[in-house]
């Protein structure tokens, strides 16, 4: 692998996969959050397969690290665009802090793993 801190890198592919899973269901939890912020059917119907890209980016990243850096960047855009979401919704804390917190993940992964090996 061409990477700094893989293992970090595989920590969040692995949670974009089953994020992407859990999209497909509907799980009821990520329905009620969807319709707490307003989110459009069209949308709704797009993340798992945004969720699923971002894990093959990520993977690919592995090998070829500015696929990976160029995947985080459209990572952060994707956590802002859903804070703003929850924001604009005036969602709770408590529904919003996962999306601050992935953020804040896919940021580390960035910045301790792909953007290094740039």
């Amino acid at each position: 692998m061409d990477i700094e801190l893989p293992a970090l890198a595989i920590i969040l592919i692995l949670f974009q996969v089953g994020d992407a899973v859990a999209c497909i269901g509907p799980i009821e939890r990520i329905t009620t959050s969807l319709d707490a912020i307003n989110c459009p059917p069209r949308i709704r119907r797009l993340l798992p397969f945004v969720k699923i890209d971002s894990a093959i980016g990520l993977t690919i990243g592995l090998f070829v690290p500015i696929v990976g850096a160029l995947t985080i960047v459209a990572l952060v855009i994707y956590f802002l665009v859903a804070i703003a979401f929850h924001v604009r919704a005036r969602d709770t804390f408590a529904n919003s802090v996962a999306a601050v917190v992935v953020l804040a993940f896919v940021v580390t992964v960035g910045a301790l793993s792909y953007f290094p090996a740039v």
